[in-house]
């Protein structure tokens, strides 16, 4: 029983030793993405970087019951992945997250990079006999909030412009986020940049902001 125990032992230092190095690999490999890698987060990231819509009776009952939009982005991108409730063996995938007490289920399909909210709580009675879906956007707020968190440069075309106006670059960069997105003409889910336009505000001026969004940083 002893010899049994001290080649138990032996053999779990090897095991711990061996998944500690895997460990630093995996942190070596992965730490430029994060836990992106991870199933739950690969669904979450897909449905954030491509257009999501809501079925035309979810978006009334968020009328009815006051609720945003920026809710349904919340839980996507905080909440888990719920794959024991979620159908995932059909070509148009049925997931549910969750996050604290709010469920959403959303219909997701990865050959047309499209996702449609179907629920939220059981707002939507009517699961079976869905009517046509429209398009969602996070508030002007929460994009900014979110974008601005990239390291914000200026082009020197930008740079120049705002020279032959008397504005400084530091001043602009600072009060983005209290511009207004024009959402007709932006192409959030352009491939590998997407681009959006604003409209802000300042100083008197109404001046048209042109962004281009990198890995790391705004344009």
């Amino acid at each position: 029983m002893r010899a049994f125990f001290m080649k138990f032992i032996h053999r779990l230092k090897y095991f711990l030793v061996g998944f500690g190095i895997g460990l630093i690999l995996v942190f070596f490999f992965f730490k430029d993405r994060g836990w992106d890698w991870l199933p739950g987060n690969r669904i979450t990231k897909f449905i954030l970087n491509n257009p999501i819509e809501i079925d035309e009776n979810l978006y009334s009952s968020f009328k009815e019951n006051s609720i945003d939009s920026d809710l349904i982005y919340d839980v996507i991108e905080n909440g888990s992945v719920l794959f024991s409730e979620s159908i995932t063996k059909e070509k148009i995938k049925n997931y549910k997250i969750e996050l604290d007490s709010f469920k959403v289920t959303a219909l997701v399909s990865f050959q047309d990079s499209s996702t449609t909210i179907i629920n939220l709580n059981k707002l939507n009675t009517r699961l079976n006999n869905l009517s046509s879906s429209r398009p969602i956007y996070p508030s002007d707020s929460l994009f900014f909030s979110k974008i601005l968190k990239k390291e914000v440069q200026g082009t020197d075309l930008f740079l120049c412009q705002l020279k032959k106006h008397n504005l400084n670059f530091n001043s602009i960069s600072s009060n983005l986020k209290k511009s207004s997105l024009l959402r007709t003409f932006s192409k959030p889910y352009k491939k590998p940049n997407p681009l959006y336009f604003s409209i802000l505000k300042f100083e008197g001026n109404e001046i048209l902001i042109h962004m281009e969004e990198g890995s790391k940083k705004i344009r």
